[in-house]
């Protein structure tokens, strides 16, 4: 489920495509997360509970945007289709027959374009720079065993976070003491956090190293 584009597997500049840099850097990006949740938790924006609402949004935000846990990183996202982008307002400058083409057809050129396509375009084309919005990304969907990565580390995280669940409100039910409010929003912060990213974590720590994998595959190719 590691994302087939080099680029992506790029993480402020570290390549994580062996298996053991990505399981450092998991470890190391749950103790900073941890860390600064506690440290949050029990210090002077424990007195400000609107503040430690905030840092909770932006850690989250963080998790899914800046961290080795964001989504369509390292991992190849968890969605079946990508969800549509609210306000996309992308443009592209267009001119001349080709990028009119290549824009509204994908093909390399105008004379790639096949008869239908020609006739197409000539009636609608304007001498000219023009704005049009920019196109979505094609997208391809998982394949059969990636379907089924997802879906077990799913369930894997799923497990994982009911147990500590129990684990938490049973000690707290041993306290014989009413849960503070922000006890319980650091709780729903730390729960929150882990939803969003041990899946992917689980799929992190336990992909092989794509350049291997490719190897295997080349040989069995050549095998047979």
């Amino acid at each position: 489920m590691l994302n087939s584009d080099e680029k992506k597997l790029r993480w402020w500049g570290i390549d994580l495509r062996p298996r053991l840099r990505r399981r450092v850097v998991v470890c190391g990006t749950y103790f900073v997360l941890f860390v600064l949740m506690d440290f949050f938790s029990t210090s002077f924006w424990y007195r400000h509970p609107y503040w430690d609402l905030l840092l909770m949004v932006v850690s989250i935000a963080a998790c899914e945007r800046i961290s080795v846990f964001r989504r369509g990183g390292v991992v190849k996202s968890f969605e079946d289709r990508p969800a549509l982008k609210l306000g996309y307002r992308g443009k592209v400058l267009v001119n001349g027959l080709d990028e009119w083409a290549q824009h509204f057809y994908d093909v390399a050129s105008f004379e790639e374009a096949n008869d239908e396509q020609k006739a197409d375009l000539l009636r609608r084309y304007r001498v000219g720079t023009y704005m049009f919005p920019a196109k979505a990304k094609p997208w391809v969907p998982l394949d059969e065993r990636e379907i089924a990565e997802r879906d077990s580390a799913s369930r894997w995280a799923l497990q994982r976070i009911a147990v500590l669940l129990a684990v938490y409100m049973g000690t707290t039910a041993a306290d014989r003491e009413p849960l503070q409010q922000m006890a319980a929003a650091a709780m729903l912060w730390g729960f929150l956090v882990l939803a969003i990213t041990l899946p992917q974590a689980r799929v992190l720590w336990t992909e092989h190293d794509p350049r291997e994998v490719g190897e295997e595959s080349g040989l069995l190719a050549s095998e047979a």
